[in-house]
């Protein structure tokens, strides 16, 4: 047993070893996506990029579009940052969700997600 088997990991429930599931949403999530994972959590994740690292620790990884509205993944809605909308909706019903990458910047987003997935984070006027 190593140190991190002797500590809960917030993603799993006690007694269990199924990881619950966590969507991020942002321009990158990779950062976040990497310490969900290492914490337990089952990744779902949507931003930009969909970079090599983040798609080794995610079970579902979506690269939204860019800036410009070209689609580069396969959610072909809005420009970014309302194209995370859309990837949102796709990711298993019931899971929490959380932000990163300058969202915070459009409260308007992120209202429209929270009415389609609850969240962990201040309310939208921020």
């Amino acid at each position: 047993m190593d140190a991190l088997d002797a500590v809960q990991r917030p993603g799993i429930a006690a007694g269990s070893t199924t990881a619950a599931p966590l969507v991020l949403l942002g321009a990158s999530v990779r950062a976040l996506g990497q310490s969900a994972a290492c914490c337990g959590w089952q990744v779902h994740a949507a931003d930009l990029f969909a970079d090599v690292d983040l798609v080794e620790v995610a079970r579902e990884a979506i690269a939204v579009g860019a800036a410009g509205g070209v689609a580069v993944g396969p959610v072909a809605a809005a420009a970014y940052p309302w194209s995370l909308r859309a990837a949102a909706g796709r990711f298993p019903p019931g899971a929490a969700w959380c932000y990163t990458g300058a969202l915070e910047n459009h409260p308007d987003l992120i209202a429209a997600i929270a009415a389609i997935r609850s969240g962990w984070f201040s309310s939208a006027p921020v």
